[in-house]
């Protein structure tokens, strides 16, 4: 689902954006307060309205979220100790209010994942995720790390993940219309797999010779340093949204006393 979704243009600054992202991600697998979750969560709708996600998109991540939800509160249900509230115990199994509890909390915890990885998709480019990373490490080079050379893997492989994807589509459907059939004993006959996955790392490895002859035209590695298309500015929204971010972990911290 990653870097495969449309962008959103926004007028925030990647970092603010990637900030918004990540430090309430972490903050949701940090803690099992209710009152935290309920902040977290109103601060996750918050951020589905400004990235305007789609309807399409919940239609996509309901059945894995569902999964998920459905695996966790079986598995606390049944294999949670707790003899002061247990409704029946069967040997190792029980079943108690405690687990049910803890693990509709956990699933609340898995649906608000989905929902800000929902919002990455949607909200953060794959040159803006590539280039925040390279200017994160770019000091390191004073100790001898070549953080240039990791930045362009790191933006190459970003770039190579929808492409492979629309690739592996593309074969997929062209082996179809010649009579392939993968819909049957899809693990058990690894054979059928052989026409598509030839085709596949073909191209993936035609585009990687693209890819190199396409860096040595433009003289990668004479300069010391890259430049960007893009200069990033520091405006109004970027302060509100940093201070929505920073309310959230303070809010989180008093809440968790």
């Amino acid at each position: 689902m990653l870097f495969t979704q449309e962008i959103h243009p926004s007028r925030l600054d990647a970092g603010v954006r990637i900030a918004a992202i990540f430090v309430p991600a972490l903050l949701i697998g940090f803690s099992l307060n209710p009152s935290v979750l309920l902040l977290l969560s109103a601060f996750a709708v918050a951020l589905v309205i400004i990235v305007r996600v789609p309807i399409a998109s919940f239609a996509k991540i309901a059945l894995p979220a569902l999964i998920f939800c459905s695996i966790t509160l079986v598995m606390h249900l049944l294999f949670s100790q707790s003899p002061d509230s247990s409704y029946f115990k069967v040997g190792p199994l029980s079943l108690n209010q405690l687990a049910l509890n803890t693990g509709l909390l956990y699933c609340w915890r898995i649906v608000l994942f989905f929902l800000i990885a929902l919002c990455f998709s949607h909200w953060i480019g794959q040159e803006e995720l590539a280039e925040l990373v390279w200017r994160t490490i770019a000091p390191l080079r004073k100790i001898g790390i070549p953080a240039q050379e990791i930045g362009l893997a790191l933006t190459i492989a970003i770039r190579f993940i929808p492409q492979i994807f629309s690739e592996h589509h593309r074969i997929e459907m062209a082996q179809r219309a010649r009579g392939a059939n993968f819909s049957k004993n899809r693990f058990g006959n690894v054979r059928r797999f052989v026409p598509m996955l030839v085709p596949t790392v073909a191209s993936a490895l035609r585009r990687i010779d693209t890819t190199t002859n396409a860096l040595t035209v433009r003289a990668w590695g004479v300069y010391p340093s890259r430049t960007f298309h893009r200069r990033r500015h520091f405006g109004l929204g970027d302060a509100v949204m940093l201070l929505a971010v920073v309310a959230v972990v303070a809010g989180v911290g008093y809440l968790s006393r």
